[in-house]
């Protein structure tokens, strides 16, 4: 199931401004002491592949205690691999050793508390999370299995086979401040033979305390130019907080300077693209021959989050429903 379509299938909320937990207006610092690294290897075993655009899960079960992820490291190759996505669950909809094995995009990849916390294509870098946060899995956030998606762009050779998917690093080491995505996304039509066409998104943070934004991701396909997001704030002025080809390799890269989100703003999200070499018009869809618009935030808080702004609507899971008990 493609990037954009994940979300479609997620409950939406009658909300037209994300809510997020109160967050902290403190510089993350680490804590002092070196930290155990637990490695999760979620890699996807070998399914017989038999033309683009197949979709295959995996699934794998956490030990039952607190984590928290501190580095995530993709393997795989852009030559054959779409895209990846890692996904928490507190129930996935396939258990370990199950598999969808038609190929075909999923509708949920978990039956209960979905949450999105990972993304990679384009032979992007891994990412690193900044001192004292971490992704937190395990059963205080009801995060208890974690299940990989793999878009295949081509049959892949067998050498393929060793290692495809993402070693997550993970520590026991508690973290002052948890990680979580704010992520974009939107039905659109491209028009044919259209140099420059946009494709807007926004949404309004409505949370109590600033939200601390430290990386970010773009995708798009192949008829992307640019993706960014703007800062719309409350007295209007816009600003400018992040642009990037999605041409590029497409990681969380890390922003220079953490942005802070004011409660109040509004975040819109703008892919540009261009269609001259197309004769028909192109939906934003599941295939690579599709399109797709999606920027992804990750920023820290006190509590984790993860939300979908889908045209203008917040999808998702509130933050405070999930902070730890």
């Amino acid at each position: 199931m493609s990037e954009m379509l994940a979300l479609w299938s997620k409950r939406m909320l009658g909300f037209s401004c994300l809510f997020f937990g109160v967050v902290s207006t403190t510089s993350a610092q680490e804590t002092p002491g070196a930290q155990e690294r637990k490695p999760i290897e979620v890699f996807l075993r070998e399914v017989q592949v038999t033309k683009p655009d197949q979709y295959f899960t995996e699934t794998v079960a956490l030990p039952p205690e607190d984590l928290f992820i501190v580095q995530f490291d993709p393997h795989a190759s852009a030559e054959w691999v779409h895209h990846m996505l890692v996904y928490g669950c507190e129930h996935p909809t396939f258990s370990p050793g199950e598999r969808n094995t038609q190929g075909t995009p999923m509708g949920r990849k978990c039956s209960t508390g979905e949450r999105l916390l990972y993304g990679w294509a384009k032979d992007a870098p891994g990412l690193t999370i900044p001192p004292d946060v971490g992704v937190p899995i395990g059963p205080s956030v009801e995060l208890n299995f974690i299940v990989i998606e793999v878009h295949f762009l081509q049959v892949p050779p067998p050498q393929a086979w060793e290692g495809l998917g993402v070693v997550l690093q993970t520590t026991t080491q508690p973290k002052q401040y948890k990680a979580g995505l704010l992520s974009f996304a939107a039905r659109f039509t491209i028009p044919p033979r259209t140099e420059h066409h946009e494709v807007m998104n926004t949404c309004c943070y409505n949370g109590h305390e600033p939200l601390h934004l430290f990386a970010f991701r773009v995708h798009t396909h192949t008829l992307g130019r640019e993706n960014r997001l703007d800062r719309i704030a409350s007295n209007g002025n816009v600003t400018r907080l992040l642009a990037r080809s999605p041409q590029l390799p497409q990681g969380f890269a890390a922003l220079n300077d953490t942005v802070v989100i004011q409660p109040g703003d509004r975040l819109r999200a703008t892919c540009v693209f261009n269609s001259m070499e197309r004769t028909t018009e192109t939906r934003a869809g599941a295939t690579h021959d599709n399109e797709m618009c999606n920027v992804y935030l990750m920023g820290y808080a006190s509590v984790p989050y993860s939300l979908w702004c889908n045209d203008g609507h917040l999808i998702g899971q509130n933050a405070v429903a999930q902070q730890p008990r």
